[in-house]
């Protein structure tokens, strides 16, 4: 059951996320810029860390990432060398079973199943606004570490 939710996770979310980790564009509306952690966040809830090699455009001209604006349309581009992409997805409990498998529907609609411990579980409930941070590294499976908020 835990190799079904990673799986899940991976088919959900992999996808959409290689660009700013692999050498591609990606482009999007920012709505929120966290500067301490040096996160994008663009509308759909996909987060892209910014790294030495990622170049940040709006509007057709360079910007550095302490000068951008929620609301503005952003074009992300890496050449690549950053190994590891990150996703932060944000989602809502739409069920908690005893056994400790939580459904999670997040704002594309998607839903996807992953197994938490009993005392995580038993901490949710439906409705519950959650955050699952991911790491994907070539050669390595993806991790997630379910946060409750």
């Amino acid at each position: 059951m835990v190799l079904r939710a990673i799986l899940m996770c991976a088919a959900l979310l992999l996808g959409p996320f290689l660009g700013p980790g692999w050498g591609q564009t990606v482009s999007g509306t920012v709505i929120g810029v966290e500067p301490g952690t040096r996160t994008i966040i663009l509308e759909g809830g996909r987060t892209v860390e910014v790294t030495g090699d990622t170049r940040l455009i709006v509007n057709g001209q360079p910007i550095v990432l302490e000068n951008l604006q929620p609301g503005s349309t952003v074009t992300i581009t890496t050449s690549g060398t950053d190994a590891t992409a990150r996703r932060t997805v944000r989602g809502t409990v739409t069920d908690v079973d005893r056994d400790g498998e939580v459904t999670i529907r997040i704002a594309d609609g998607d839903e996807f199943e992953v197994r938490v411990p009993p005392e995580t579980a038993a901490r949710l409930k439906r409705g519950d606004a959650v955050q699952m941070d991911f790491s994907f590294t070539p050669g390595n499976a993806p991790a997630a570490s379910p946060a409750t908020r």
